[in-house]
Formats: C-alpha cells, structure tokens, sequence
C-alpha cells in the first residue's frame, strides 16, 4: 500500500559520519559483532521506529568517485548506483533491513562522478566549448554539473562532478533502469538530488539554453509508478514545490529559504513571535489543503540547530517536531554533534563547508560526549507518547494569538485525540492565559495533550453526581506530569467530582484546577 505523504517522517543518516556503534552503545546495548553498516542497524533499528519514525532515509551507501573527488568524495559523487561501499553493507543486508522499516535512497539523476562508467558515452554527458579551459565548469570537453542560482541570476558549478546530458533520452533510459533495479531489493522510494535542474522543459532550457523534446523526467516517474506503484518519491527542491508535484512527486523537501510558501528555520530563527505565529498559520493552511511541505529538524545542508537557534533551541525544534505533516531529522542533532568547519583562509572556497557532519571530510558523530540529549530525549518521549492517538483524520489548528504576547503555538486535532504545542521565543518567561497560565521559560515549549475518551469519563462522573461543568476541558503536560483541569460551575462539589475522577484516571499525574465560577 503506498504511504500517505502527510505521514512521512524520516530519520535521515549520514552513512559515514552517523558512528553507527558508539550510537548503540549510547542507547545502552551492545554493538554485538556486526560489520558492516547495515547489520549494525538492522539489528537495533527498533531504535529509530520506536521513536516514532516512519521511513530511514539513508545517505552515503552508494561507492564513491574518486577522479577530481572534494576530500574522501561527497556522497552525491557516485561511481555507481548499484554498488555500494563495502563499509556499507551489500545488496542483501539492505533488502533485510527494508523487510523490518521502509528505506528511502538518494537518487541522483543530475550528475556522476567523474569516474563513472558511463564516461565511455560521451553522448551520455553535456559537452562544452573546446575553448573552456575554466576546470570550475569545465573538464576534458565535459560541463561540471550545474545549478541555477536564485540569488545571482546564473548558472554555477560544482567541479567534482561531472553534468548529465538531461536532453538525451538515452540518459532517462539508464535512469529507468538504475531505478528499477534498486527498487527490486525492496527499498520504499527515493529522494531525488536537485529535481529543480530537470523537472521540466523550461528548467533544463534555462539552466543549459538546449530545450528537450519531452519532459522525460515525468516520463520516468510514470514508468517507475506503473510498474512499482507504492514508490515514495521526495524532490529536493530550491525553488518551490512548482512543476514538481505535476510529475507524480509525494512530498517536496524544500531546501530554499527564499521561498514565502516556507522559510520556516528563518522565521524560526528570527525569533519574532509575529512572524512565527504567521508561518504557522501559513503551514496549517497547505497542510489542511493537502499541500503540505517537507519541513526539518536540521539536514544535511544546512548549520546545525544549536548554531542555528542558540538558547531557543529547545522551542524551535518543538514546533517544528511536532508539526504534523512531512518531517525529515538529520541523524547526530540529538547528540548535538557539530562538525562545522570554521572559515578558514588557507582553504579553498569550494571545501569550506558550514554543515553540522560535512560531506567530504572526515568526521564521526560523538555520542560519548552527550549520548542523547535531555533535550532530545524528552522531544523523542513525548513524541512517543502521542504516536498513533490521532487517527486518519488529522487538522492543523493554530493557536489564537498574533504573537504579541510573546509566545507562539497551534492545535493537532485528530478523530478523539489532540494535542497543543506552546513556545516562547522571547528572551523573557511568559505565562498563557488561555491554558491555565502555563509557564514557559525563555526559549522553552510545553506539549498538552487532550484525550476526548478521558474527557468523557470525566464528564460522565459529574453527571452521575447530578452537577454541571460547562466547557469542560482536560489537559495533560506530559513534561511536568500536571493535568490542567478547565471549565465553568456553580458547585463547588462539581469541581471535587471533576478533580476527584481526573486524579483517578491519571494516578501519576497531579492537577491544577483552573475551573471558574460563572
């Protein structure tokens, strides 16, 4: 059965960085005598499931090239598709691995190494003026692979790879067939490597001035989905979600921050709580519409979240955690690991990488140093905690503020089951009046669940003691293990009912009773 795209959440691991055994061992088990990669996560991907993920996207299996490489090779460098790095693990292990959680591969339609076999066609790549000598762009009569800049209006390079001929049917031909036989092992889907360069006639004719005949990127996708039809497909995109969901594309993780429809870590990171409050909203709206965009907790290409967010850490990445929606985490944020490389002059522009585990360097996640992460670890209990209450049915509800109090938050309502998330992005504690005047610390989130069945016992208990409570509502802060008990009464003895049958249902919580007299 093919996966709802509003339900993807995926755990995104970064192959060479990841440190796959001292992980496990962080989490208190035994790494055992596992080799490879592979093995080493099939044997605890439980780990990641129970968390509450749906989907291991995995990063970095594929062999790498090594003519003209950047450092070891970046994992977008591939030699071939359909052989992996021994390191990594073989083609059964990952057809094991896919039978106990749904694997999703990078996909790179754009570019090869330079090493790759199809070299041997040069039909199979986009020649260059015999006049180029610019090594940046261009190589033995071969483009660099190329991108379409927004910020400066022109096409750039990068030299370590080498551009695809994305007008030559003969291309999309291989294309098809790479991706036939990687599904074979079973793999859920792919997420396609910079889809904005192909993902139709007017992007491949900007980018390279030649328009195709076709839009032979959507011809794949048809062909991938007649014959695999349960195929999740996410497009990295730079430049919004438009022409890519024409091509049969699930989800669109959006890497642009220039984009209005997005730039959530931005407005994140501003800390405005107007500005927060409005791209809320903004979210709710294409996630009610169905169009909801993949948004993340870090990913590989941008600055780690600590860096990003500083003391605002622990609000951001609750509203962006418990969103519902597409959501991608980069594996190594819950150790706090960040590998970024100071700008140093003695390196070369294009070697400068700003990425918390940077891609053609060496570099391991230390999870001794933190192991996970209080932080983390209540972001990932409390997730837990909800996993699976919602239902089918699912409505994103933004809080009613405009942020001018100071704190931001919204509402995920399901079929007998919500819940809220409240953040405080200003440097300074406030209390939300509108849910028992909750305290949030600078910087700091509350999760509050409502359970529609717990709130009916309630109710039921009140009414059998012959009184009332209008607008009976029961929170549970799953942090502070409190449960804000609100309403409206005229009885005194239906409040102690309503107190009485709320402790009785929840034994380990304690209550906090904001019912008011009317």
């Amino acid at each position: 059965m093919r996966v709802a795209p509003l339900s993807v959440r995926m755990y995104h691991i970064l192959a060479d960085s990841f440190h796959v055994s001292q992980w496990i061992e962080a989490h208190g088990r035994s790494n055992g005598q596992s080799i490879s990669f592979l093995r080493h996560l099939t044997e605890h991907v439980d780990l990641i499931k129970d968390a509450g993920w749906t989907h291991l996207y995995l990063t970095g299996g594929f062999v790498r090239g090594k003519l003209y490489a950047k450092g070891r090779g970046t994992p977008f460098c591939i030699r071939n598709h359909l052989e992996f790095e021994p390191s990594f693990g073989t083609a059964d292990e990952l057809r094991s691995l896919a039978t106990l959680m749904p694997v999703v591969l990078d996909f790179v339609p754009n570019h090869t190494a330079w090493d790759h076999p199809w070299m041997s066609n040069r039909d199979f790549y986009r020649s260059c003026s015999g006049s180029c000598q610019n090594e940046h762009c261009c190589r033995n009569g071969i483009h660099c692979a190329g991108f379409w800049d927004d910020r400066c209006g022109q096409r750039r390079h990068w030299s370590d790879i080498a551009q695809l001929n994305l007008t030559e049917p003969l291309v999309w031909e291989a294309h098809t067939h790479t991706a036939r036989e990687l599904l074979r092992l079973g793999i859920a889907g792919f997420r396609i490597d910079t889809a904005d360069n192909f993902k139709d006639e007017q992007a491949i004719e900007r980018l390279w001035g030649v328009r195709p005949r076709e839009n032979y990127f959507q011809k794949m996708v048809a062909r991938i989905r007649d014959e695999y039809p349960n195929t999740l497909l996410i497009a990295e995109s730079n430049a919004g979600a438009d022409g890519l969901e024409a091509c049969g594309i699930d989800v669109v993780y959006d890497g642009s921050e220039r984009t209005g429809e997005l730039a959530w870590r931005d407005e994140l990171a501003g800390r405005d709580a107007r500005a927060i409050q409005r791209k809320i909203t903004r979210l709710a709206q294409l996630f009610n519409e169905g169009r909801a965009r993949q948004i993340d907790c870090g990913n590989h290409d941008q600055p780690a979240p600590r860096r990003r967010y500083g003391s605002w850490l622990p609000g951001a990445e609750a509203l962006t955690f418990f969103a519902p929606g597409p959501l991608l985490f980069l594996g190594g944020n819950e150790s706090e690991y960040d590998g970024w490389v100071d700008n140093d002059a003695r390196m070369a522009a294009e070697e400068m990488e700003t990425r918390p585990q940077p891609l053609s360097r060496e570099c391991q996640v230390d999870w001794c140093s933190g192991g996970v992460t209080s932080l983390y670890a209540r972001l990932f209990s409390e997730r837990r905690a909800i996993n699976g209450r919602l239902g089918s049915s699912v409505c994103w509800v933004p809080s009613k503020t405009d942020g001018s109090e100071g704190w931001v938050g919204y509402r995920v309502q399901g079929n007998s089951f919500s819940y809220t998330v409240l953040a405080n992005p200003s440097q300074e504690p406030v209390a939300v009046r509108e849910h028992g005047n909750v305290e949030l610390e600078p910087g700091g989130f509350r999760v509050l669940v409502q359970d529609s069945n717990m709130l009916e016992q309630v109710f039921k208990r009140v009414v059998r003691a012959g009184e009332r409570v209008k607008n009976l509502r029961v929170e549970a802060d799953l942090h502070s293990n409190v449960l804000h008990l609100h309403g409206e009464t005229r009885s005194y003895y239906a409040r102690q009912c309503a107190q009485h049958a709320v402790m009785s249902l929840r034994e380990n919580f304690s209550v906090k009773d904001h019912i008011t007299s009317w």
